[in-house]
């Protein structure tokens, strides 16, 4: 995701192109049980220590790991001493290997989109919305504020009804 404008660097006047350091990294999985995670880990692309600070946290030591074969993937299947499948998105047959998760991305590309104007300060607060909204199993909206609402009563959270949306 793009830094806040004012948080911009740039070199001559000039921007950095690709994954340079105005773009936030966030590191995202999705598990067999559909959970998913996503969390801030810098700025720039991941490196490896970044991938194993974020990820091994998250996941199993030996669990099987299906990934798009970036190099910082590589020291996280060492460390997890796992096996991997690699799937690169310029193969055809990728799409319905790597599909969850650029599901799971382009929603949270959207969602930050269409509340434009966030605090950059509180992204992995909306990141952690996100994965939450994800995890409520209910088909309708009222049932998904119930569970919400239940959720704050069980750990004792002040909800306010403008909260919800």
């Amino acid at each position: 995701m793009p830094v806040n404008k004012k948080y911009i660097e740039t070199k001559n006047n000039k921007l950095f192109r690709g994954q340079s350091r105005n773009q936030i990294v966030i590191a995202c999985a999705i598990d067999k049980e559909n959970r998913k995670y996503a969390q801030i880990v810098g700025k720039g692309h991941i490196t490896s220590k970044e991938c194993i600070e974020s990820y091994g946290k998250a996941i199993e030591k030996g669990s099987y790991i299906i990934h798009d074969g970036i190099f910082s993937h590589d020291a996280l299947i060492r460390y997890l001493e796992s096996q991997d499948e690699v799937w690169k998105s310029t193969s055809k047959e990728s799409k319905k290997h790597l599909q969850p998760i650029n599901s799971f991305s382009a929603e949270i590309k959207r969602c930050l989109t269409v509340h434009i104007g966030l605090r950059s300060e509180n992204l992995q607060d909306y990141l952690n919305w996100i994965v939450f909204r994800s995890t409520l199993n209910s088909q309708n909206i009222e049932e998904k504020l119930e569970e919400l609402e239940a959720l704050c009563f069980k750990f004792h959270y002040t909800y306010r009804l403008k909260d919800r949306y």
